[in-house]
């Protein structure tokens, strides 16, 4: 009869309406699973490209440390730079666990600074070396050094003496840069080593020009190594209420109250047999 659907037609419209549904729940699928590759495909570039800028950035920041560098040290060519051969953390003698612990300080000042610099997380967070003469306090310091040389992060030793003469009219009339610009290099390199700030340092004029210098690398973000046999963190009336606190808030003290190891090798300990006839009578 007209109108009427046969039983046979009714189920193969039912099939026919749920292959449409299948086709369209695979291709739902497949337009999901290309949406996914091409998010994750596009996560992968994002990452290689934020990985390509991060190297391109490290890169950057060595060559700046590495220019800056050299541009100092061609104008203070008087001054020895320790070659990062033959004094280094590696060659510090250790025989107590302090030891160990202010070598290990010191590899994680140099290993984690570039790290450091290009996050500004405590970029400016420097080490104060404290102790009596002979306990490898400077050892240390050229150990930092000489990793950092090896990481293409050059950081400039300058005896104490040295860096405050810098500073005096006529030491600095000599120089081929000028004053401004060693000031800003002075203030620029990776790591400033100051050697041997000891209790002649504390003259007003001296305890000011190295405060201005310890606060001009603050406020660049970069750090400064001190070597002194005196601790400017107890002796505030040597030092100088001001810079005690800008040591306090800015270089980490490593106490070194172990043997003095020259002392210890002295030739006065020894008997004078044993030195000028070889143990010989």
């Amino acid at each position: 009869m007209k109108g009427v659907i046969s039983d046979s037609l009714k189920k193969k419209i039912e099939q026919l309406h749920a292959q449409q549904k299948n086709w369209a729940e695979v291709d739902g699928r497949a337009a999901e699973e290309t949406r996914a590759k091409q998010s994750a495909e596009q996560a992968a570039r994002l990452k290689k490209k934020a990985a390509e800028e991060a190297a391109r950035k490290r890169e950057d920041v060595r060559d700046l440390f590495e220019r800056r560098f050299k541009v100092l040290a061609e104008a203070l060519p008087w001054i020895t730079q320790p070659s990062g051969k033959s004094v280094t953390l590696d060659s510090y003698e250790c025989t107590r666990p302090e030891q160990k612990k202010a070598v290990e300080i010191c590899r994680d000042f140099a290993t984690m600074l570039l790290d450091r610099v290009i996050t500004k997380k405590d970029s400016a967070a420097g080490i104060l070396l404290v102790g009596k003469c002979g306990t490898g306090k400077t050892h240390l310091a050229k150990g930092i050094l000489a990793e950092l040389r090896a990481a293409r992060m050059p950081g400039f030793f300058i005896p104490a003496i040295e860096l405050f003469d810098l500073y005096t009219p006529d030491f600095s009339s000599d120089l081929s840069i000028s004053r401004t610009k060693l000031r800003e290099l002075i203030a620029g390199v990776s790591c400033l080593v100051i050697d041997d700030v000891g209790a002649d340092s504390w003259s007003v004029a001296r305890r000011s020009r190295l405060q201005q210098v310890i606060d001009m690398r603050i406020e660049a973000g970069l750090p400064t190594v001190v070597t002194s046999n005196m601790d400017p963190l107890r002796s505030r009336e040597d030092a100088g209420e001001r810079l005690s606190s800008r040591f306090s808030g800015s270089l980490y003290p490593i106490v070194c109250t172990w043997e003095d190891r020259r002392e210890a090798k002295s030739l006065r300990r020894r008997n004078a047999q044993d030195i000028f006839r070889g143990g010989k009578c």
